[in-house]
């Protein structure tokens, strides 16, 4: 056993030798400086070729001013990026990756000349460069290819892998960002590459192998790094690798579509250092052969579906326990105890955020000292950390502890020892309503959420200086009770986000720039929202200051600077004035201006804001016509909320292009004349609602890959509020739920519109307090979904139609007050409603009225009154009781009379019965003569 772990030991590190050999780097072939200065070895069949190549490129920044024919620059071999070689002067390698910061990058095509150059052993246009066009398959005749990198060259396509067969002795491929979804067989031609050792296809969403195309096919045999993340990738790709070398050191699969449980073939795969299935859709338990990896340094298997215990964590111990340095986990459903992951004394990264893991946090991570990222956020975890626990993390960069349960206990001047970039807080109990004085020490800090931390107290003086000279990039102080006054703030990084919504800031609004995501809603701001009216720096920004006491108007300055926003949300303040009418188109996807006091008529520019999914102008003063524009243009509309205007005319029928609409509200308008008939091309309404299609805008945010952050904070979820069942409630997450129509309290005339029967995922209709007439449809229970239906106060007339009761989900109903007449159909769905609901439809009879139908139960023909067949009734009655009786006496009293062993059995329970009630009765006497007594 000691011989074979010395020999896998040794294995291994032969291959971090392989993998990190410099033969796959230019620097390693034969370059040199030629002879002497006036020695030129340049071949001049490969100097054409390099300049046919040039002149196939556009060099913006001057970055080949060395390549020329003239007589001064004929030794390509000095020319920038070109090696040749000492021996020979052939040209070895072209090394040109672009480079953002030297500010180097070419353009253009790929010339097929560089097939000239027959030596090349080296070859690299990666990076910053935009390559476009075709990828010459001419590349397949340079023979002597040993490093090929294409990736970051967007632009380039490929029709087939097949030239990759004629470079035998290619050790690097790295095609990333190259898209070969059209490519097939993929994987046939690079496992054709004997010599290949690292592979990288990031972003190629090459098409997925079958199971059948893979039978015979394997992947190189040398590999010893293979990069496939960000593609589309299945579970199919697993035969293929699991086929390949068996000495693979580097493997990452993130990011892809693998699904199902993680094959016990990995336990296998002993030489693996580098393990990365995070951002999948994995499923059960990891399998306990993980504990045979015994080389693993890190290993990702964050954001899948995984669950169960650590329980893979044991048998890891037992021989990866030195070698393991990072372990992600989070993002999954796993539970149980908190595993001891102190005996591993070189871990550096610890991430367990999203998952239903209980028990002391302190006692598990004790004894990390060289612990650099710890993410545990959102667990169940207990235990109190207090200073002499994170002293221990001197080399600390990232800390999340973001619960309920565990709690902090840090002296107010405590000097932590380490410098951290990433902070999250959220909902941990800060030992107090002080505002942490111990962050001041933070110089590095780009992302802190404090929010929902219970935190009574004004942002003290030296957070705002240590904001104004660092690089911070989010900040969440919402859901705390800060108080005081917002200075003007002057970031650093143009995509910043903060979220200080929920407090009790007061005062005007400050001038805070840049930003990508400012909300700082549900405050006491006050004044004109001017401050903030210089969007121009912004790059599709969010801007959220709903529920505050802003007053004044938008200026027509505003609003041509909203050409940079993707979200406005002004609802719920004193604004007022009109919407001034700009020229500028912009990308507004949502406006909310609920519940201020706009007035006017719509501006014509809106006309232009075709990507607004989401138009909340309800609980204004708007009036004038609604124009034809919002359907013909705003196409993209999900959400249209004109409730409690002046809006009057007709409802244009252009509004029935509004194809994705889930929420159609001009209640409370002086709309006139008939529904429009189209109802039936609202094509969102006619499907159930699915709640991957949640509306939200996503701001620009400089995601981490070592973190793990909340969803929610870089991301903005539309709300409004949506009346159904009878009442105003605000709906966020849930308003993709909602397909609702409301046209209610108008002057609408005409009857029902039958189109509206082919809206199936309608969940709310309400119609009513309108001058609607006619029959109700027939088939009006063909809207399976509704859960509410307003026909009230209309004068619809007719019977209540059978199909009515087919709407099981029907929990709010209101007909009151038309003229509707005859029975309310049977059964529990709409007898089951309380008697107002039909009130003032004075023909109506039946349950749940008080007053029954004449016709309901007619009388037999030949029975002269209601009176003859009460006393018929009565009559077979008491037949009934007194044959009931005689068979009841004579069942019991019978079987007493004949079967001997029944009579005594009874009897003497009987008496025993009685015996038995005798002392009781004996017993409560004797107690209560002696409480008399006492």
């Amino acid at each position: 056993m000691e011989e074979t772990s010395i020999l896998t030991f040794l294995t291994v590190f032969l291959l971090i030798l392989l993998y990190l050999n410099p033969n796959l780097g230019a620097h390693s072939f034969e370059f040199g400086d030629g002879d002497g200065p006036n020695s030129i070895r340049c071949k001049d069949t490969e100097r054409l070729a390099l300049l046919a190549f040039k002149r196939g490129i556009q060099d913006y920044t001057n970055w080949l001013s060395s390549w020329g024919d003239g007589d001064a620059n004929k030794e390509c071999c000095n020319w920038e990026g070109v090696r040749c070689s000492n021996r020979t002067g052939h040209v070895l390698a072209l090394d040109l990756p672009g480079d953002y910061d030297e500010n180097h990058f070419l353009t253009g095509t790929i010339s097929p000349s560089l097939m000239e150059l027959h030596h090349m052993k080296y070859l690299d246009l990666s990076s910053f460069n935009g390559f476009n066009g075709s990828i010459p398959l001419q590349l397949g005749n340079l023979s002597s290819l040993q490093y090929l990198n294409l990736s970051g060259n967007y632009g380039l396509e490929v029709g087939n892998l097949k030239w990759l067969s004629n470079l035998p002795n290619l050790k690097h491929l790295d095609l990333s960002g190259i898209n070969l979804y059209e490519v097939k067989d993929w994987f046939h031609f690079i496992g054709r590459l004997s010599k290949l050792s690292t592979l990288t296809l990031s972003f190629c969403y090459p098409s997925p192998p079958t199971l059948s195309s893979l039978s015979h096919i394997n992947a190189s045999s040398s590999l010893v790094s293979v990069h496939l993340d960000n593609n589309f990738l299945t579970s199919s790709i697993f035969p293929w690798l699991f086929n390949s070398s068996s000495s693979l050191l580097f493997l990452d699969l993130s990011l892809n579509e693998i699904n199902g449980s993680i094959p016990d073939s990995f336990g296998k795969m002993n030489t693996l250092l580098h393990l990365n299935l995070a951002d999948n859709h994995l499923e059960h338990e990891i399998p306990k052969s993980f504990g045979n990896l015994c080389h693993l340094q890190t290993l990702d298997l964050s954001t899948n579906n995984l669950e169960g215990e650590l329980a893979f964590i044991h048998n890891l111990s037992s021989c990866a326990r030195f070698s393991t340095k990072s372990l992600k986990l989070s993002g999954n459903r796993f539970t149980g105890q908190l595993p001891d992951f102190s005996i591993f004394p070189s871990l550096k990264a610890l991430a367990l955020a999203y998952n239903q893991l209980n028990g002391d946090l302190t006692k598990s991570i004790q004894n990390l000292f060289d612990l650099e990222i710890l993410d545990v956020s959102s667990n169940n975890l207990q235990g109190v950390i207090s200073e002499p626990i994170l002293s221990n993390f001197s080399k600390l960069r990232i800390l999340g502890l973001s619960s309920k349960s565990l709690a902090l206990e840090l002296n107010f001047n405590w000097l932590p020892p380490f410098q951290l970039e990433f902070l999250d807080l959220r909902a941990c109990n800060l030992g107090g309503p002080k505002f942490p004085n111990w962050l001041q020490t933070q110089r590095d800090l780009s992302h802190i959420d404090i929010s929902s931390a219970g935190i009574y107290d004004e942002i003290p003086t030296w957070f705002w200086k240590l904001i104004n000279t660092s690089g911070m990039s989010y900040m969440n102080f919402s859901n705390n009770q800060i108080h005081g006054v917002l200075p003007n703030l002057l970031l650093k990084l143009d995509y910043s986000s903060i979220d200080f919504s929920s407090n009790l800031f007061h005062g005007r609004l400050p001038t805070i720039q840049p930003f990508s995501l400012l909300d700082l809603s549900n405050n006491k701001f006050s004044g004109s929202i001017l401050p903030l009216c210089d969007f121009s720096f912004l790059n599709y920004g969010i801007l959220d200051l709903s529920n505050n006491q802003l007053s004044g108007g938008i200026s027509n300055y505003c609003l041509s600077n909203l050409t940079s926003l993707r979200v406005l949300n002004l609802a719920n303040n004193n604004l007022s004035g009109k919407i001034p009418n700009s020229s500028l188109e912009n990308r507004l996807e949502t406006l909310d201006l609920h519940n201020n006091s706009f007035s006017g008529e719509l501006p014509s520019c809106m006309r232009t804001w075709n990507s607004l999914t989401f138009l909340d102008l309800g609980d204004n003063n708007f009036s004038g016509k609604l124009p034809a524009w919002i359907g013909q243009n705003l196409t993209n509309l999900k959400i249209l909320i004109l409730r409690s205007n002046k809006f009057h005319g007709s409802i244009p029928s252009s509004l029935c292009q509004l194809q994705e609409l889930n929420i159609l509200d001009l209640s409370h308008n002086n709309m006139s004349g008939m529904i429009p008939q189209c109802l039936n091309n609202l094509n969102a309404m006619a499907r159930n609602a699915d709640l991957r299609e949640i509306i939200q805008v996503r701001t620009i945010y400089n995601v981490v890959p070592d973190f793990t952050v909340d969803p929610n904070s870089w991301t903005y979820i539309d709300k409004a509020m949506v009346v159904w069942k009878g009442r105003a409630d605000e709906y966020v997450r849930n308003l993709v739920l909602l397909r609702v129509i409301d046209l209610s309290s108008n002057r609408l005339t005409g009857n029902f519109p039958d189109e509206i029967l082919n809206l199936t995922g309608l969940v709310s209709l309400n119609l009513s307090r309108n001058s609607l007439s006619g029959r109700l449809p027939r088939d009006i229970g063909h809207l399976n979904e509704l859960e509410s239906l307003d026909l009230s106060r209309n004068q619809f007339s007719g019977e209540i139609p059978t199909s009515m009761s087919d709407l099981h989900f029907l929990s709010h109903l209101d007909l009151s007050y038309n003229k509707l007449s005859g029975k309310i159909p049977p059964g529990t769905q709409l007898r089951g409603f309380d008697a107002s609901v039909y009130a003032g439809n004075e023909a109506l009879c039946g349950p749940p009225l008080p007053h029954n139908c004449s016709s309901e139960d007619p009388p037999a023909h030949g029975t002269p009154s209601n009176e003859t067949g009460e006393d018929e009734i009565r009559k077979w009655f008491y037949v009934g009781l007194g044959s009931g009786f005689v068979a009841g006496f004579w069942g019991f009293c019978g079987v007493l009379v004949f079967n001997r062993a029944w009579r005594y059995a009874y009897f003497s329970a009987l008496s025993k019965s009685f015996d038995w009630l005798l002392l009781k009765v004996a017993l409560l006497r004797v107690r209560l003569l002696q409480r008399s007594q006492i």
